[in-house]
């Protein structure tokens, strides 16, 4: 029997995974033996946990946007509006970083696939760093929500 849940959720990186735990265990170790101090190990490593996604009850006709730590789910079941359509973008988030007096500029570029209602207005379904995962994930998304698909990237109807 198919799940009427079609969840997508950040994909961490096997390391990210190993330092968070590394940083909980270590910090909640140096808390017990010497001081509180070391609880910022903790905030690190729970942050290196912590993750988010959307999640589709495509038979309830709801969403939600969660963020999920250590195996527990957060987040609100709201009323999915009439989809529009669906959007692909191409998009790139810059940062500035400090090394002493050095600092340099660093570009992470991403897909997005955007849910639009009302004309105007949209949900941010999923994020990821392949263009691949993002076109699997669109068109999949769009034959189960029985919706168009606009790939923005090359200004076409899917």
């Amino acid at each position: 029997m198919p799940s009427n849940n079609i969840s997508f959720e950040d994909k961490p990186s096997l390391f990210l995974k190993i330092t968070g735990y590394i940083l909980v265990l270590f910090g909640l170790l140096l808390t017990l033996l010497i001081s509180s101090f070391f609880l910022i190990f903790v905030s690190f490593g729970l942050k290196a946990l912590y993750r988010k996604g959307t999640a589709i009850n495509t038979k309830d006709k709801k969403y939600r946007i969660y963020g999920k730590l250590l195996g527990i789910t957060f987040g609100q079941w709201k009323q999915l509006p009439k989809p529009d359509y669906l959007t692909l973008l191409a998009a790139k988030e810059s940062q500035r970083v400090w090394v002493a007096s050095a600092s340099t500029r660093v570009e992470n570029s991403f897909y997005k696939i955007n849910l639009f209602y009302n004309e105007t207005e949209y949900i941010e379904i999923f994020r990821c760093e392949h263009e691949t995962e993002a076109y699997t994930n669109i068109i999949e998304l769009g034959k189960i929500l029985n919706t168009n698909v606009f790939d923005s990237i090359h200004q076409k109807w899917l």
